[in-house]
């Protein structure tokens, strides 16, 4: 794995444990769960209330705030590695707050808290999303359709929203986890071989060209998130 500007190993394998356990296991996991929960739930409809978040749901989404500094700062020096790594650990520390609040059974439980629970799990997802959309633009676009947000950038980051929010339906959820699934061995290795290729072109030299009568990598949503673990392999330390 190779932070960026910097010499490092490529091996098949680390891309494989980036594409299944970054990609697929924690961001796609964490969407495909909840964002299928939400636009099920009361058709979808939302009402953040700040107000209602316990101690819990306070220090998880305590995680916020800091983050959008702190990727900005890592991606102003080119530590891209670093930024992804970041968003990386709210993500996990998402997935570990829904394992434990488990609102599939607040749903016959507690249906207000498991309200409560989805809304911090939007406000998280909205968050890490909007950064993310420099890595994965296509991607993290079909994610905020789902999750309804209008403002996409930066500066939306500055204020928490509020009031009523309406997830949409459809099949965006099914999609993004769809495109997360781990490639097989075969395809993973084509992919490697792709990778390999590009990365012996000059960045400078313009747009890569796509051998081996591969598509342009970034050129759909799925795409996209096949582009995906070849930014992990590259950027995470």
């Amino acid at each position: 794995e190779v932070p960026f500007g910097q010499d490092g190993d490529f091996s098949r394998e680390k891309l494989r444990q980036r594409a299944h356990g970054d990609l697929a296991n924690d961001y796609g996991n964490l969407c495909q769960r909840t964002l299928s929960m939400m636009a099920k739930v009361n058709e979808g409809r939302f009402i953040l209330n700040p107000q209602a978040w316990g101690p819990e749901d306070q220090a998880f989404l305590q995680m916020l705030p800091p983050l959008t500094e702190a990727v900005i700062q890592d991606v102003s020096a080119f530590a891209f590695h670093s930024a992804l790594e970041k968003v990386w650990d709210v993500i996990r520390a998402g997935n570990r707050y829904v394992d434990h609040q488990q609102p599939w059974s607040l749903k016959k439980t507690d249906p207000q808290k498991m309200m409560v629970v989805l809304s911090c799990v939007w406000v998280a997802l909205r968050h890490v999303t909007l950064l993310l959309q420099p890595f994965m633009p296509q991607a993290t676009a079909s994610i905020l359709d789902q999750l309804g947000v209008a403002d996409r950038t930066l500066s939306a980051l500055n204020a928490l929203p509020t009031g009523n929010i309406q997830v949409r339906g459809g099949s965006l959820a099914s999609q993004t986890r769809s495109r997360c699934r781990r490639r097989r061995s075969a395809r993973v290795g084509r992919l490697a071989l792709y990778l390999g290729n590009a990365v012996r072109r000059s960045v400078g030299t313009g747009p890569w060209a796509a051998p081996l009568g591969f598509r342009s990598p970034v050129r759909d949503a799925r795409s996209q998130l096949r582009a995906a673990p070849f930014l992990f392999a590259l950027f995470h330390a």
